[in-house]
């Protein structure tokens, strides 16, 4: 290398410079190794030109340093114990990136300013100093600068400004064209993963299938914590814990089969479709983590679900990709389940309808089955029927099967099936308590509610023993939920708390009520509907109201005097006298047999 005179404005020929910008746009173009790039650009910096020494750093803002990339010295210039890393506070490396311009040390050696460079210019023996910035940052988000030295002090002139600008554009797109590259690369890999994971999981599900086995696959390929719920079997499957909560992962385990069960599972059935692409805010416990989930539905019904918990930069177009994917797949395995689960529920309501129709309930063929199906009921038990308050509204396969889980998690003996789009609860009696009656009135209430947005109706039917006595069970508990739904009742209910009325029920035939009710309100609906009068209501309100006429006529919204005409004229026309106690009692009787059987 040439020695080059002290304080002299010094140039190169152009030839010389388009060489080493040759070389320079010759390494970017033949490889994508940024590390074997930025070696040869400091070196064909320094090649044939002023510059003694030349080095790339990054600016560390993490750290305070100016940290050494590379660099390249003759070998007099290489001094191994020397720093690689100058702190940002006294660097002209952070002035270089911040300006947007190059920085100028005359002399280094004698500089007051920069005084990590007067050190190492004076143990390295070099003087004039430019830096400047590429413009562009590494793979980890640094940005990067290019620093040239020169063994005398020079005079730096615009062509050299210039000449080191186009090598720090050069140096810019090689960075630039390997951060592409690597971006391609991991593109690639992470399509092979999605690929590769979509085979092993479906290899998983046809050779193994089991939920335990899956869960981990999923989790490991998507880089974030997961929950999987299935509801079929009612169990939770997690791996790690999200970052956010401070718990271990078995503590993280144990708050999901508890607590935060019910409100992961409350978010799951309540989702729309959206892809994995909501963002959905879940208070667990004391702490509130983002997930994005999606239901898994089977024929409508919503069988599981997949919650991820997004760590880092969050959900990725992949990340969605591999999670469809994995939908898929638990979906494969929830229908097995969940086949199994509904002919398991058909097997009992078929079983369940025989025996409350009498149908061979003491042969030993049907004992058998009901002892299989765990309806043998060898000891006296109590009987329940649960319903929604609405007639109309029926509970579902959906609705049974969450009403079993609850139930079992209350008492593992308890037995649910369904029955004329109804639900038999069935417990040995001594284990009927009544704490227990309390706890599973609150539970059915909860998912009847929430499966049909009606309140329930759980009739505390008589204690049977046997299936065979199944069928009188039954009718006694769908004569006190006619009541019930007569004196609009809900919540835990027993024949009992109706007096009179269910003994006068259940002492009525099917062909004695619709006669009695004929005889006793017939003649007064009839009326009404050919003169347009409120006769029957009128009387109705009047008896609930325990014949107040004032506040009956309220409730009428008409004045004390045409209630009084309307009684005389029940009277009048029809013989019937509202003051007579045991008149009321009959009127008012048959008037709620006319509801039951659908009347106004």
């Amino acid at each position: 290398m040439t020695p080059i005179a002290a304080d002299r404005q010094v140039s190169m020929p152009v030839a010389g410079r388009l060489e080493q910008i040759r070389e320079i746009a010759g390494a970017v173009n033949a490889t994508s190794d940024l590390p074997a790039i930025l070696d040869q650009i400091v070196f064909a910096t320094c090649h044939h030109s002023i510059w003694w020494t030349s080095g790339i750093m990054a600016l560390n803002r993490s750290t305070g340093y100016s940290e050494l990339v590379t660099r390249y010295a003759p070998p007099s210039a290489v001094y191994e114990t020397l720093p690689k890393r100058w702190s940002l506070d006294t660097s002209p490396s952070r002035l270089a990136v911040e300006r947007r311009q190059p920085i100028i040390i005359h002399d280094a050696q004698e500089t007051t300013d920069y005084l990590s460079y007067r050190r190492d210019a004076i143990a390295r023996d070099y003087h004039t100093v430019v830096v400047l910035s590429l413009n562009v940052s590494d793979a980890e988000g640094r940005d990067l600068v290019l620093a040239v030295h020169s063994k005398k002090k020079i005079e730096v002139t615009k062509e050299e400004l210039d000449f080191l600008s186009t090598i720090s554009h050069l140096a810019a797109i090689a960075v630039n064209k390997a951060k592409l590259v690597n971006v391609e690369r991991a593109y690639s890999a992470r399509l092979r993963g999605v690929l590769d994971l979509s085979a092993g999981l479906f290899q998983r599900v046809l050779e193994d299938g089991r939920m335990d086995a899956i869960a981990p696959l999923i989790e490991a390929a998507l880089l974030h914590p997961i929950a999987v719920l299935d509801f079929t079997t009612d169990r939770v499957y997690a791996g790690r814990a999200p970052d956010s909560l401070k718990v271990t992962d078995k503590q993280w385990a144990e708050l999901l089969q508890a607590e935060a069960y019910a409100t992961l599972r409350h978010q799951v059935l309540s989702a729309g479709p959206s892809g994995f692409n909501t963002p959905f805010p879940l208070q667990l416990g004391a702490e509130c983590v983002t997930a994005r989930m999606e239901a898994i539905r089977i024929d409508g019904e919503t069988v599981g679900g997949l919650v991820i918990f997004p760590v880092g930069r969050g959900v990725s177009d992949f990340d969605i990709l591999i999670a469809q994917n994995a939908k898929f797949a638990l979906s494969t395995v929830l229908i097995r389940s969940y086949v199994a689960s509904r002919q398991l529920f058909a097997e009992v309501g078929d079983l369940l309808e025989r025996a409350v129709d009498g149908r061979g309930t003491r042969e030993p063929a049907f004992q058998a089955r009901a002892g299989r199906l765990g309806w043998g009921l060898t000891q006296e038990s109590q009987l329940l029927l649960v319903s929604a308050q609405d007639e109309k509204v029926g509970l579902e396969i959906g609705a049974i099967r969450s009403l079993e889980r609850d139930l079992k998690r209350i008492h593992p003996d308890f037995m649910i099936g369904p029955i004329r789009q109804q639900i038999i609860v069935s417990i040995a009696s001594q284990k009927y308590t009544p704490r227990l009656k309390q706890v599973l009135a609150s539970a059915v209430e909860k998912i009847v509610r929430w499966q049909t947005g009606h309140p329930a109706i759980i009739i505390e039917g008589p204690k049977i023993s046997g299936i065979e006595e199944l069928s009188k069970g039954f009718s006694s508990c769908l004569r006190t939920l006619a009541l019930a739904r007569m004196f609009k009742r809900t919540g835990l209910i027993q024949e009992a708390d109706f007096g009179p009325y269910a003994l006068l029920i259940s002492a009525l035939d099917d062909h004695a009520v619709p006669g009695f009710v004929a005889q006793t309100v017939g003649a007064i609906k009839a009326y009404d509907l050919k003169h347009g009068t409120e006769l029957l209501r009128t009387s109705n309100i009047f008896i609930e109201l325990n014949c107040r006429h004032q506040k009956a006529a309220e409730a009428l919204g008409i004045h004390v005097s045409t209630l009084r005409y309307r009684i005389a004229r029940v009277q009048s026309v029809f013989g019937i006298d509202l003051r007579c106690a045991e008149t009321r009692f009959a009127l008012g009787l048959a008037m709620r047999l006319d509801g039951m059987a659908g009347g106004s």
